[in-house]
């Protein structure tokens, strides 16, 4: 509910040219440095009496009915004043108002009939009683209007990716304090300019506006808005004023010195081991007995591999794998690895090479939710291909694998040292 109060315009009684009681004169209002009518509150006369005369209308149109019910001015004030109701205090004229929902966005109009038992006191055109109609003016806005969330910005709201922050709004409009018992926040666009919500945002608190922000390890760092609508107890909602959104600020993982995991495995291929695939890990390393003991000629079993396994914790750079070879105290040094852009082994050592390279990729949200709701999508295979939630949010950002494999041709010691790169972009050999 509002109230509005009586006033009289500041000025002063300028009498016209001749006799001042033949032309009487008439009342001048003063105006203010701002230009302004100067208003006084407590000059008005106390024996004035104020009472509703006629309906209450819209917008200075006095063909509408503004639907405003006016409660007993003989009764003491209601409490609370009903939605839609009005109270007058006739000996002061104050008038105080609860505007029903119909009301929002107009200016409604009360008029107010004011009695002056003996004007003649400040005004000589009126030596009798007489009354005048005034009008009391509320302009009805909704509590979109008065209300504006705002939430903490970037630096307030910095996380790291893979890990979680809360975000609550406070109210910073022209009404100061909480928000209107009632309100209710959700995400959601207010136009078709507003930027999407974030899939890894959510609404934790709908009556508070919290905010919980949940970026995946991959995400990368950057400002991030999600956006949010606050609704009002009066059905009014922030959609009205624009775009609310919710900021934050992800920033980069650690990637420390043990964050790269390298292992030479063992097996008939490239699927994890424990796997349903004939072509699978079969052991975490490679029996070195078994290659101390090859034959010449003879192509290596090809159940027993030798499978280059390497993946990161944190950092998402792509791996790949190079191996220096020679043979026993001699100074031949052959560099081997898997030309990716060509898809093709580059060098060999006696008949040993890689013979096949696979590197996963990170999958996104949709390309992984598509193939969990998708009868038709083995998931297994497509793990194959790509790193999942379960995957990069525990352990595993980057996963390579490689063979190396082949025909001894001539009989002797040799040595191999295999390594895996994170930044393989910036290899040159």
């Amino acid at each position: 509910a509002s109230s509005v109060r009586a006033y009289t315009d500041d000025g002063h009684w300028h009498e016209n040219d001749g006799d001042y009681f033949d032309n009487k004169g008439s009342f001048v209002p003063d105006y203010g440095s701002d230009g302004k009518r100067g208003k006084l509150y407590n000059h008005i006369p106390k024996n004035l009496t104020y009472s509703i005369d006629g309906n209450a209308y819209f917008d200075n149109n006095k063909g509408s009915n503004a639907q405003v019910t006016f409660d007993d001015p003989n009764s003491p004030k209601p409490e609370p004043l009903q939605q839609g109701h009005a109270w007058i205090d006739k000996s002061t004229g104050k008038v105080y108002f609860n505007p029903a929902d119909s009301h929002k966005n107009h200016t409604v109009y009360i008029p107010i009939k004011v009695t002056y038992p003996n004007p003649s006191n400040y005004n000589c055109n009126h030596p009798q009683p007489f009354s005048e109609t005034v009008v009391a003016k509320f302009k009805v806005w909704p509590m979109s209007h008065f209300y504006k969330p705002v939430y903490p910005d970037y630096d307030k709201k910095q996380v790291q990716a893979g890990k979680s922050i809360t975000s609550v709004p406070k109210n910073e409009g022209i009404t100061k304090g909480d928000f209107p018992k009632g309100t209710r926040f959700e995400l959601g666009k207010s136009n078709k300019y507003s930027k999407p919500v974030l899939s890894w945002s959510k609404m934790t608190n709908a009556n508070t506006g919290e905010v919980t922000f949940t970026p995946s390890k991959p995400q990368d760092p950057n400002n991030y808005d999600t956006p949010v609508i606050a609704h009002y107890p009066d059905g009014s909602s922030s959609t009205d004023n624009g775009q609310v959104y919710a900021h934050v600020k992800v920033t980069p993982l650690t990637v420390g010195n043990n964050d790269l995991g390298f292992s030479i495995a063992e097996g008939a291929g490239m699927h994890d081991f424990g796997s349903n695939y004939s072509d699978r890990i079969t052991y975490g390393s490679y029996h070195t007995d078994h290659y101390t003991n090859l034959d010449k000629d003879k192509q290596i079993d090809k159940n027993r591999l030798l499978i280059p396994d390497a993946w990161s914790s944190n950092n998402k750079s792509p791996i790949t794998f190079r191996a220096i070879c020679h043979e026993e105290n001699k100074d031949n040094y052959t560099l081997l690895k898997w030309d990716e852009a060509k898809n093709r082994s580059v060098g060999e050592v006696n008949g040993l090479k890689f013979t096949a390279f696979h590197q996963w990729k990170i999958a996104t949200e949709d390309e992984e939710n598509k193939c969990r709701n998708n009868k038709n999508c083995n998931l297994n295979d497509f793990k194959y291909s790509y790193l999942t939630k379960d995957e990069y949010n525990t352990n595993t950002m980057a996963r390579s694998r490689a063979i190396i494999t082949g025909t001894p041709r001539k009989s002797g010691k040799y040595e191999c040292r295999v390594f895996a790169f994170n930044n393989a972009d910036s290899l040159k050999g």
